[in-house]
């Protein structure tokens, strides 16, 4: 494996060398057992997004992917990126899966039964479809992330010390 560029190097870099850059700086993070900004939180959970519904599919993400609290993450994230159609789509599939509970500790969000002969599951399907239909704003996530970044650098006070 080829070893991730410091920081200051990933900023310096043009999309979408900068999300690959950057998503592998924290997945190392991960790996490492560090913590997280809230900043590389947002990101990571985001620039993941598209790649987690195209490999395991649109439930998943709420199913085995996000937690309850990363929802919540998500969809700020996707709103400070101004992707709010997205945002909007991610919270409506979000309530059709937790059948409109919204005060959800992790314990009950996990163990919510997916009943996918529930009419409920109709929209959540459409909801998925329309997220990766060609016009989405999902296509927009690698190039929002870049731009964000450049205009909020100093949101990494790690980047200031490289």
């Amino acid at each position: 494996m080829k070893p991730v560029k410091p920081f200051q190097e990933i900023l310096a870099l043009d999309c979408p060398d900068l999300e690959v850059g950057l998503i592998g700086y924290i997945t190392l993070k991960l790996n490492a057992g560090q913590p997280l900004l809230p900043i590389e939180e947002e990101m990571y959970l985001v620039g993941l997004m598209l790649i987690d519904i195209e490999m395991e599919g649109f439930v998943d993400l709420f199913h085995q992917f996000y937690s309850w609290r990363q929802c919540t993450v998500v969809e700020a994230a996707l709103r400070k990126l101004d992707l709010h159609r997205l945002a909007d789509l991610f919270v409506e599939a979000k309530y059709i899966f937790t059948k409109g509970q919204r005060n959800l500790t992790e314990e009950e969000y996990h163990s919510i039964d997916i009943d996918d002969g529930d009419e409920r599951w109709q929209r959540f399907d459409a909801i998925g479809d329309e997220i990766l239909a060609n016009d989405s704003e999902i296509y927009l996530i690698g190039e929002r992330i870049c731009s964000y970044l450049k205009v909020n650098r100093s949101a990494f006070p790690y980047a200031l010390n490289e």
